[in-house]
């Protein structure tokens, strides 16, 4: 049985263009929050067919990602329902998109009885997730092109507060650099001498921060694994604002939790 399903994959795998799924199948795509750092995203997928479907396999083909190898699943599709199948998404293309392409979700699908068969399944671009996405991508990718983001080696706490620094340096051009402000944390606020800028013929600035924790409900203690992101706002000479995350190294992380877990008393 082994042997005939690997067969079966590889036939697969030779087609170019695999069939179009069946009428009662369809599908658009949405991200969680908690999927946004691994990269993934769910198909979320109805059957209004009157049998059930099983998702053995699945890959993204978008138009604006490269496209990562297909992914073993096992994804039950009751009749008239509508499922999430999980799948993991590329780095963006940040050229011109190919011409000529629909974003689709390439399935090896199977019923009771019946062998697996693979399948296109159009993805509705109601929504417009996968464009919003490249575009934020691509624009983050020009930033980090011109200059890097880092939080300073040496964080002193006092008292209720750790104080430390933001590191900008210039990866190329001459282009000023502004960091307009800090972005939102789930845990702390950080307060430092923003806006605050890399001006031309500049390669270096150290920026002075201060974090502390304002936050501490269950809720917002259970995600304090993202600590050790802290984004902010840059533009890049006349371009537009672009969040920008800088990590925090493990040291700093440390300092960030047992921080965290005094003032929270926790």
């Amino acid at each position: 049985m082994r042997l005939a399903s690997a067969a079966l994959l590889l036939a697969l795998g030779a087609c170019a263009t695999p069939p179009v799924a069946p009428a009662e199948l369809s599908a658009s795509v949405r991200q969680y929050r908690s999927d946004a750092p691994l990269r993934m995203l769910s198909v979320t997928t109805t059957n209004s067919g009157d049998s059930p479907l099983v998702v053995e396999r699945v890959q993204l083909l978008a138009r604006g990602f490269v496209a990562v190898p297909s992914a073993p699943v096992d994804v039950v599709l009751p009749p008239g329902d509508r499922v999430d199948v999980p799948v993991a998404y590329g780095a963006a293309r940040c050229g011109d998109p190919l011409p000529g392409e629909t974003d689709a979700a390439r399935m090896v699908l199977r019923r009771d009885g019946e062998p697996a068969q693979e399948v296109l399944v159009r993805l509705s671009a109601e929504g417009g997730l996968l464009p919003r996405l490249r575009a934020s991508e691509c624009a983050l990718a020009a930033v980090r092109a011109v200059v890097d983001l880092s939080l300073g080696e040496s964080w002193v706490r006092r008292g209720d507060r750790l104080d430390g620094s933001l590191v900008l340096t210039r990866r190329s051009g001459d282009e000023p650099v502004r960091v307009l402000e800090a972005g939102g944390h789930i845990v702390f606020t950080v307060r430092g001498s923003l806006p605050a800028a890399l001006g031309p013929g500049t390669e270096r600035v150290e920026v002075p921060l201060s974090v502390t924790p304002t936050r501490c409900d269950g809720h917002a203690l259970s995600q304090n694994s993202r600590g050790a992101v802290f984004p902010f706002v840059v533009a890049v000479g006349d371009g537009a604002a672009v969040q920008t995350p800088a990590l925090a190294g493990p040291s700093l992380q440390s300092q960030l939790q047992e921080l965290a877990r005094d003032v929270c008393r926790v």
